[in-house]
C-alpha cells in the first residue's frame, strides 16, 4: 500500500470507532441479530410482493386488459433505479443522521409500497410501489451494513462471520420470499399483501433490536 492509501483506511477505521460506542457481549449480539434478521424479513417481504404482483398482472392479463411484457420490465427497472440511485444518498444520511431511523425508513417504504398494491390496479399505482420498495432496500441495506461494520469494527473475525450471515440471510430472504409469495397468491389472491404488510412490522420489530449510536 502507499502512504496515501495507508493513512486513508486508517482515518476511515478511526471513524467508524469513533462513531459507534460498543456495547456489552449481550446487547451486541440481540444488535447484531436484529440487523440480520430485519434484513432477512425485509428481502423476503420484497421477493414475495414481487411474485404476488407478478401474477396479479397475469391474472389482469387474462381476464380484463393486455398487459404488455414491456411493462414488466419497466416495472423491474423502477425498482432497480430506485434502490441504485437512493442507496448512495441514504447511505451518507445514515451516516450523519443515525442507521436505525434509516432502517425503520427503509421498513416504512416497502409496507407503503405494497400496501398501495391492495388499491383499484392502474399503471401509476404499480409504478409508485415499485419505486417504493426499490427506495425501502436502498434505505434500509446500507444502514443496516454500515451498522455491522461499525459494531464489529473490534474483530475481523467476528466481522467476516457476520457479514457472512448477512449474505446467506439476505439469500434465504429472497427465496422464502418467492416460495411464500406464490402461497399467498393461492390463498389470499389481492389480500396477499396485507400478509406481507405484517411481515414488514415484524421486520420493524427486528430493528428495535438495533442498537446503533448513529
Amino acid at each position: 500500500l502507499g502512504e496515501g492509501e495507508f493513512q486513508y483506511i486508517v482515518l476511515s477505521n478511526l471513524k467508524v470507532t469513533n462513531r459507534y460506542t460498543r456495547p456489552t457481549s449481550g446487547s451486541l449480539f440481540l444488535s447484531i441479530a436484529g440487523g440480520i434478521t430485519g434484513n432477512f424479513l425485509l428481502r423476503a417481504s420484497s421477493s414475495a410482493a414481487a411474485t404476488i404482483l407478478s401474477l396479479y398482472l397475469a391474472s389482469i392479463d387474462v381476464r380484463h386488459a393486455s398487459i404488455p411484457a414491456t411493462f414488466l420490465g419497466t416495472l423491474a427497472v423502477a425498482f432497480y433505479a430506485a434502490e441504485l440511485t437512493g442507496a448512495p444518498l441514504f447511505g451518507s444520511l445514515s451516516d450523519r443522521f443515525g442507521r436505525k431511523a434509516f432502517m425503520w425508513l427503509g421498513t416504512g417504504f416497502g409496507a407503503a409500497g405494497t400496501l398501495v398494491l391492495t388499491f383499484p390496479p392502474s399503471v401509476f399505482i404499480f409504478v409508485i410501489a415499485r419505486v417504493a420498495q426499490g427506495l425501502s432496500a436502498a434505505s434500509s441495506v446500507p444502514a443496516v451494513l454500515g451498522d455491522l461494520a461499525a459494531a464489529t469494527a473490534h474483530s475481523t473475525e467476528l466481522r467476516g462471520r457476520v457479514m457472512v450471515a448477512f449474505e446467506v440471510g439476505t439469500i434465504l430472504g429472497f427465496a422464502l420470499g418467492f416460495a411464500a409469495g406464490g402461497v399467498l397468491w393461492d390463498r389470499l389472491q389481492v389480500a396477499g399483501f396485507y400478509g406481507i404488510f405484517i411481515t414488514y412490522a415484524l421486520a420493524l420489530g427486528a430493528f428495535a433490536l438495533v442498537q446503533s449510536s448513529r
